[in-house]
């Protein structure tokens, strides 16, 4: 399944249709959705989240956050920060999705460790290809056995 969506994202023939969103809304439904989910794996979530409107496809929008969510339950450890903030200059709503991918190992500080690679399994991808199609700026960054994902959005109609 996740390789059809891929494939058709790629395509870049999926018709959106635009609208007027609040980001942390949707963020906290789908949050609530999988609570259940995320409880049975152990892991704590943590949502730091101001108001953000943006202007983007509703179902595009849910399907990017359920396999943000998927992503970082596969691989985060023992807990998910999720931030929603803005960038200064131009204004743009940025969603943060962190995570520790590995537990830290004592006596491994300021070691370098590996970057796992389930870390860049299908759902990676499909994360990726779904913000391309809906023209988001992905910023992904593995450090210190921590994930830190940016999802920027360019069309951000203001905060309230």
């Amino acid at each position: 399944m996740i390789g059809q969506q891929l494939t058709r994202f790629a395509s870049g023939k999926v018709r959106q249709s635009h609208e007027v969103l609040q980001l942390e809304e949707v963020l906290k439904s789908v949050l609530a959705l999988r609570s259940r989910e995320t409880q049975a794996r152990g892991i704590a979530l943590k949502p730091q989240l101001k108001s953000a409107r943006i202007i983007v496809d509703g179902s595009l929008l849910f399907s990017l956050l359920n396999a943000t969510l998927d992503w970082a339950l596969a691989n985060a450890h023992a807990h998910i920060d999720f931030t929603i903030d803005f960038k200064t200059w131009p204004v743009h709503a940025r969603l943060t999705c962190r995570f520790g991918h590995r537990p830290v190992e004592p006596g491994l500080a300021g070691v370098a460790p590996a970057v796992p690679p389930r870390l860049d399994s299908l759902t990676w991808r499909l994360i990726e290809q779904t913000a391309w199609t809906m023209g988001l700026e992905v910023d992904r960054r593995d450090a210190a056995g921590v994930t830190t994902l940016v999802l920027e959005f360019p069309k951000t109609a203001g905060d309230e």
